[in-house]
């Protein structure tokens, strides 16, 4: 398995609850650092992260917990090519709302977004 690069098993386990599992948490962790360098043009790994500042480390520390969480409660309905279900008159249909937004392919939750939107690499004009 991958070597995370932007938190590690200590800080998800002191911080967060959803998983338990070890290889599981790498496995989301993994991936939402992945989507993390989709959604940032993937400059945190061009600038490198030990030269982001503290408050830019735990941001994203933070979205890649977060992303990590919202993509295993989520799972199912995420990797589901139905988006609509129908059996005796109960339907169910899986769609987008408001608290949910889609960047660059993306899934993720707009509240999230949002936090990872205050990194200057989320900004189509950053320059080095």
């Amino acid at each position: 398995m991958a070597e995370l690069k932007y938190v590690n098993l200590e800080y998800y386990l002191a911080n967060y609850i959803d998983m338990e599992d070890e290889d599981i948490i790498t496995k989301y962790l993994t991936k939402a650092e992945r989507l993390v360098d989709i959604l940032t043009y993937r400059r945190i790994t061009k600038l490198g992260y030990d030269n982001c500042t503290t408050f830019e480390q735990e941001i994203i520390r933070e979205s890649v917990c977060e992303i990590a969480n919202f993509h295993y409660n989520n799972n199912e309905y995420m990797d589901s090519m139905l988006s609509e279900y129908a059996l005796n008159g109960v339907s169910l249909k899986i769609a987008p709302d408001f608290k949910t937004i889609n960047v660059n392919g993306v899934i993720l939750s707009s509240e999230n977004y949002s936090k990872l939107k205050q990194l200057r690499y989320c900004n189509l004009t950053f320059t080095y």
